[in-house]
């Protein structure tokens, strides 16, 4: 496959595209959609993303850098980083009964998908085929990774393709999608997610994700492509409501890019806090938190000459708002999954009031003094500081 797994090509065109419209996929989501992850299994599900998913792409993400990209999932952890990769909980072949179903053998979902979406015989007629063959291409591809019938890949690329078609980001290739998927698939297993439920529910589920996932994209490449902007929304719209209905999550927060991923704050910092917080610096410089982070990352020394020991004001989405073993108030932002860092900050006692009007999963704008590198544990460079800061 030399395109992304979710690309379905001019062929859902030869089937009739004319026919299919944005209203009637709208429409589809109404009926359908919301209908099909509205039970036990989907709270567990966005419960398991809102918790994990990228805290886990991120430890492995930074272990293979340290392996000098080796497969790490049979690595043993190191023992002197808490927030380092830990190895599945799950064997293999556990995560596969958790994640996998025993299909029926033909499709559930995709008559009901297209009566819902035509109004007419001919129409839904048409629909089906078009649906039908967006599944079949999908599964085709999936069959090809080894990865047929498996829930956790179609929920990785259904999260992956609708960020990218609401955020306008790039659509991340074959490897980062089985790499979401396989995260997904051992977070999956180990909260035992599928409990109870039977393989027809797991395939109905499996089908409607995958059939809104590759008519959303297919829609907005069309639109996109026509230079119809009213159209283009609506798919950007309807993206939206698929990731909130998989989810429960912000579109714009649910990012796969590499501005974008959530972590878990794991160590607690060594540095010092300064006693008063310094003004708003008028002249401080303005970026987003994993900006900054790529700059130390890149190189450290002309990091440091560039904002070592000054104001920045930076934003983001917050990943954590802790009180310290030290009474300190520590923020710290999310950041790219591609990093091995991310931004933290200390706020003095006095912006307490302003920093409890900050929540986790917000975006929000912080000012400090930049420190450099350092705040993880046994004194590594985990973070990059930001000291004496302020909620602007």
């Amino acid at each position: 496959m030399n395109k992304n797994i979710y690309l379905v090509k001019g062929l859902l065109v030869l089937l009739g595209w004319c026919l299919f419209s944005a209203s009637a996929v709208m429409a589809q989501h109404s009926d359908l959609m919301g209908n099909s992850w509205n039970n036990p299994t989907s709270a567990s599900i966005a419960n398991m993303l809102n918790d994990r998913i990228f805290e886990r792409m991120r430890a492995k993400a930074r272990a293979r850098r340290r392996s000098g990209g080796a497969p790490v999932a049979n690595s043993p952890a190191p023992e002197n980083r808490v927030a380092d990769f830990q190895p599945p909980k799950k064997s293999t072949a556990q995560i596969a009964a958790a994640t996998q179903f025993r299909s029926t053998g033909t499709q559930l979902i995709t008559r009901d998908l297209a009566n819902a979406s035509g109004n007419t015989p001919e129409e839904k007629e048409q629909m089906f085929k078009i649906m039908g063959a967006a599944l079949t291409l999908y599964e085709t591809e999936a069959r090809r990774l080894g990865k047929q019938n498996d829930f956790a890949l179609a929920l990785g690329v259904a999260l992956a393709v609708n960020s990218s078609v609401y955020n306008g980001t790039p659509e991340p290739a074959e490897a980062r999608l089985l790499e979401i998927g396989e995260a997904i698939g051992e977070l999956m297993a180990e909260n035992d997610v599928f409990a109870g439920t039977t393989d027809r529910q797991k395939q109905e589920m499996y089908e409607t994700m995958v059939i809104f996932t590759m008519l959303v994209q297919v829609g907005a490449t069309e639109a996109k492509q026509k230079g119809d902007a009213a159209e283009t929304e609506t798919y950007r719209q309807l993206a939206a409501k698929v990731l909130k209905s998989l989810t429960r999550i912000p579109p714009e927060q649910l990012r796969f890019d590499q501005e974008t991923a959530a972590t878990t704050a794991d160590n607690p910092p060594a540095q010092r806090e300064e006693s008063t917080p310094a003004a708003p610096a008028a002249t401080a410089t303005e970026m987003h938190a994993a900006t900054l982070v790529k700059e130390f990352e890149g190189n450290e020394v002309r990091a440091n000459q560039l904002y070592g020991g000054k104001r920045v004001r930076i934003h983001g989405t917050v990943n954590s708002i802790e009180i310290d073993n030290e009474g300190r108030i520590v923020l710290t932002f999310k950041s790219s999954i591609s990093t091995y860092n991310n931004a933290r900050c200390y706020f003095g006692k006095s912006q307490g009031s302003r920093v409890a009007g900050l929540s986790a999963n917000e975006v929000a704008t912080v000012e400090g003094t930049v420190r450099g590198l350092g705040g993880g544990f046994q004194d590594s460079k985990a973070f990059v500081i930001l000291e004496n800061c302020i909620v602007p």
